[in-house]
């Protein structure tokens, strides 16, 4: 709700009645920051972004961490799985040559911990 009211203002109209109206949209469930919260996380989840890319973006739109760190519980992606898809598709099937610092630096970019990263690099035999 606060980028729509940013936005709004933006667009010269007053603060004073943006505010009743976003209240009213969302009291009559025409708005809901969670399901913004969940179409945002499909929709990067499906660029290849993992939860700490996702997570950064929805903060900097003004949602509380509670809210972010509840919706990602709820979508139980498989971090993993799409951390290897997006290994596949950046340095092709095999990674076979590759530096790991390179494939890490990458995917640190894209939201992934260490920790995935390096299970990954470590199994990656298993998971392509």
């Amino acid at each position: 709700m606060q980028e729509l009211q940013q936005k709004l203002s933006s667009k010269g109209y007053p603060v004073d009645k943006i505010r009743p109206v976003l209240q009213e949209l969302v009291k009559c469930d025409l708005i809901s920051e969670s399901r913004y919260v969940e179409m945002v996380i499909r929709s990067r989840v499906s660029r290849g972004y993992g939860p700490a890319f996702i997570s950064s973006y929805l903060c900097e739109k003004g949602v509380s961490k509670a809210d972010i760190e509840d919706a990602l519980k709820f979508e139980q992606n498989d971090w993993d799985a799409i951390l290897a898809s997006v290994a596949r598709k950046k340095y092709g099937e095999t990674l076979v040559n590759i530096d790991f610092n390179k494939v890490l630096r990458f995917l640190l970019s894209r939201g992934f911990s260490y920790s995935q990263i390096q299970y990954f690099y470590n199994n990656r035999r298993k998971n392509l």
